[in-house]
């Protein structure tokens, strides 16, 4: 008895990789026009609001302007802030707790004015009193 001849299959065509690397290209420069096109609309508006921009003159008054005038900025507490905006630039005023020389518990006044220039804030003029 004769065997039958076995049977051929033909194999799956294997995708050329020049059509695959094509492909891969084409996902990666989608990919890059569409985060392109995210960072331009984020750059067109990202000039921050006027209530950004009142919270940050805020910040750098109690955060670096007004503890450089005080003996001991460690310990310096806020309250009664208040911030107004005249003319592109943001006076900060309250009273701060913080202790003297001697180490006693003292409130002052002060007051801060501060305008953005680029993505840094200048000091106009600081003053603690009391």
């Amino acid at each position: 008895m004769s065997q039958p001849a076995p049977e051929s299959v033909p194999a799956e065509p294997k995708p050329s990789t020049a059509s695959s690397n094509r492909w891969a290209i084409g996902i990666v420069v989608a990919v890059v026009l569409v985060v392109g096109v995210c960072v331009a609309r984020m750059n067109s508006n990202s000039k921050p609001s006027a209530a950004d921009e009142q919270r940050d003159a805020q910040r750098v008054c109690e955060g670096q302007f007004v503890p450089a005038r005080l003996k001991a900025p460690a310990t310096a507490k806020f309250s009664g802030v208040s911030v107004y905006e005249a003319g592109g630039a943001y006076r900060v005023t309250g009273s701060v707790d913080s202790q003297n020389g001697f180490g006693a518990l003292v409130r002052s006044a002060f007051s801060c004015t501060v305008h953005a220039s680029g993505d840094r804030w200048v000091l106009d003029r600081a003053e603690v009193t009391g």
